[in-house]
Parts: structure tokens; sequence; C-alpha cells
């Protein structure tokens, strides 16, 4: 009987646990944005929700595999779609004497005791992005170390937390029940720490392990070139390390194709919001502190809409009787409350022109036809309130159809063929889990 009731006690614990790790996983996904998830709600985590069904447009044609050849594919996943592990020593200054400041290398994206509260109080501490004003670089807190886990398979990228956070497993299991694949031999995983940016992503070592894991490709498949695929932030992450990081020399030799899943070239206006670090959603209870550390992410900085995109004049805010433009979010910083943000905003109007041509074969595929926060209405600058109107235009629920399809931009600078595909009503999350796309 006394281990019937300890069982039993057992089971209630591991439901609450469950329950626990989800609502904490979609209140920080929330805000980090760009990798899945009702109208603006759905399309904020990373497989979190369910895809819509929809029916895809009549697509470009894609170049078949030629025979039995099977082209490797190594996946770039979006936004907060890489687990993470961190190494943690002598931390110093944590906000608990129950925080950790010395442990070897564990799993810290997403594990449920690090989202509890108070304890994410730990999280956010040791998670916590840095930026060096007069470097104009990130780096992490002092003592703790973050890494992708388990770079080059596709275990970082499959699931988040638990098999009711699956991201891109549906679109792994295809390719192998489908295509023939086998992981580690020719369909990999190039998972990376999502708080930096792609400037940081030059120097911090992803670019460099992916052009080795591009290479080991292509050489356990007995020189058959390589597909690169990349999901939300993902396509620009693809997009510059093809553009900037590796020569047209290597390009001819080692990738056939760069596919960019929801990509979004231009930026995004949701991001706008997380800047401002606003409730997203009605009641739903973020911390400052967490509102405050995804705020400052580099990777959101990226995700800005882009000057070079929509333009200088485009508006994005709306405060009582005033309306602010990209060009004015200095001024509605300083406003808000939130002066100490304006050489982050600066340093991402800098570094984000997204101009230059990936120069292989590139497919742009998104989804549209679906409304998509463009403009956030205020009562007032408070801003920490949630947004009491949002105006919507096309797009695939998260990033604008104007963001999305900039990427046709690159036809006329590169020689390869750009094709742009379109998929009515596919979200963004969706794109990952249609077997039409």
């Amino acid at each position: 009987g006394d281990r019937d009731r300890d069982r039993e006690r057992e089971r209630e614990d591991r439901m609450r646990r469950s329950v626990c790790v989800r609502v904490c996983t979609a209140a920080l996904l929330l805000v980090v944005l760009l990798c899945g998830g009702v109208a603006v709600a759905d399309s904020l985590f990373v497989g979190l929700g369910k895809p819509r069904d929809a029916a895809a447009s009549v697509p470009s044609p894609v170049r078949p595999l030629q025979g039995a050849v099977v082209e490797p594919i190594i996946l770039i996943p979006g936004l907060s779609g890489s687990a993470l592990e961190a190494k943690l020593d002598h931390v110093q200054g944590l906000p608990h004497f129950f925080c950790t400041h010395t442990k070897d290398w564990h799993k810290v994206w997403v594990v449920e005791t690090e989202l509890l509260p108070f304890v994410r109080d730990c999280f956010v501490h040791d998670m916590f992005l840095h930026f060096d004003e007069k470097t104009r670089t990130f780096h992490n807190t002092e003592g703790v170390s973050v890494r992708p886990e388990d770079f080059g398979n596709v275990t970082a990228v499959s699931y988040l937390a638990t098999q009711e956070t699956g991201y891109m497993v549906q679109m792994i299991d295809y390719f192998k029940q489908k295509g023939g694949y086998v992981v580690g031999e020719n369909l990999f995983a190039a998972p990376y720490d999502w708080r930096y940016d792609t400037k940081s992503m030059m120097t911090n070592s992803m670019f460099a392990d992916l052009k080795a894991l591009v290479e080991l490709a292509y050489a356990r498949s007995g020189g058959v070139r390589v597909n690169l695929i990349g999901h939300s932030m993902g396509g620009p992450v693809g997009q510059t390390f093809l553009a900037d990081f590796v020569d047209q020399t290597w390009k001819d030799t080692y990738i056939s194709n760069f596919f960019s899943f929801a990509g979004p070239f231009g930026g995004a206006p949701f991001a706008v919001p997380v800047l401002l670090q606003s409730k997203i959603l009605g009641n739903l209870n973020i911390s400052p502190e967490v509102n405050d550390m995804v705020a400052r992410l580099a990777s959101v900085l990226e995700m800005l809409p882009m000057t070079g995109v929509l333009g200088k004049d485009y508006e994005l805010v709306r405060v009582g009787d005033r309306n602010f433009t990209l060009g004015q979010l200095g001024d509605l910083l300083e406003l808000s409350g939130h002066p100490d943000m304006k050489p982050l905003l600066e340093y991402a109007f800098d570094t984000y022109p997204r101009s230059n041509p990936p120069g292989v074969h590139t497919h742009c595929m998104f989804g549209y036809g679906i409304p998509t926060l463009n403009v956030v209405v205020y009562k007032d600058y408070n801003l920490a309130t949630a947004p009491v109107d949002i105006i919507e235009v096309d797009g695939d629920s998260t990033v604008t159809t104007n963001s999305l399809e900039s990427c046709q931009d690159w036809i006329p600078l590169q020689t390869q063929p750009v094709d742009v595909v379109r998929y009515f009503n596919v979200s963004h999350d969706g794109m990952v889990y249609s077997q039409d796309v």
C-alpha cells in the first residue's frame, strides 16, 4: 500500500513537472521569437504549436536527385531551435544562494528545472549576453561557456525538451523514410548558440564548424555535394555563411543547393515589441529580468526590421496619437525609459545590410496568406504593458511577406538560379512540418 501511494505521488509529480515545463518553455520562447508556434502567438514557438492545414502553391522547379545519388543534407535551425549546454567555472554575482557557480557541461536549453520561478533567475544570469560598446562585440557572463548540444548530429534540433516539444523531428523522419537518409552518413544538423548574431558567428567558431561539417558530409558521401536547409533564422545564418565566410571556389566544390524555409531576410516587425520589453500577449506573466535578457540578445537585434529592406520611414509603432517609424525607434527607446538600449539599436542598423547573395543555387521558400503583426499600438509610453492593438499585414504568422520575399533581390546579383517558392497558408513553423514543402 505504501509503495502504491509512493508510485501515485511520483506519477502526479511527473505530471506537474510536464505541465510546468510546457508553460515555462512557452513563456520564455514567447519573447525569444521566430521559430514556430494563433494569429501572433502561433508563430513564436519552435514546434510548440500544431501546423496549419495548408495547400502549397505550385512551386518553381527544384533540381531532382540524379539516379540513385542521395545528396547530403545539413539542417540549420532557427532562433531558439538548438539545444544548448553550459559549463560554469566559479561564476560570480549570482542572484540566489542556490544558484550553481561551478559545474561541468550540462544541458540548459530546454531543461524544466532551469525555467522554474526563482531558479530561472540563475538561468537569466548565466545566459545573459553582454555588449561591449567600445568593441561592439558580445560576450558571455564571466565564467560561463555555452555550446550547442551534439554538433553535427540531429539530436539538438529534433526536440527542445520533451516529446511534446518536437521541432525538426518530422522533417528528419520524412527524409529518413522517404529519401533513404541516414543520420551521420548523409543527414546532419548544425545547431548553434542562438543568442549570437551572424556577425559574431564569423569569429566564434560557428561558421568554421559548419564549414568542417560540410566537408565531412561531402567526404562521407563519396564526394557528393551538400545541401544546406535553414529554417527561420537558419536562413540568414546559411546566407551569411555562404556569402561572407567561404569563397566561390569552395562553394562550387562542396555546395549543391541552399534552401531557406521562412527566412526573415528583411527582419520581422515582431522583434520590435521584444526590443521594447513589452508584454506580447495579454496577461502572460513574463518577468522583467527575462524580458531584459531577451531584448539584448544579438540574435533578436538581427531580427529587427532592416532599413535596407523596409526603409527608415516604415511605420512600426503607435503611441497615443504619435507614429514611430523604423528610423525613430531610438526616440521611442528614450521616451519609454530604455535609453541604454540605443547603442544596441545603432549596432543593429549598422551591422545587418543582408545584401550579399549566397552565390549558390538558392531556393527561397516561405508561406503567405496569414495575418502577421506589422504595427503595435500602445496607449502610452509604459510599454511594459501589452499593446492595446495590433495592425497586421500579409505574412506567414511571424514574418511579413515584404521581408520573406526580399531574397529575390539576389536574382540580379548572382549567376546561379534563385527560385522563389511560395506556399499559401503555410505558417512560419508549418514550413518544417509540411510534406508539400
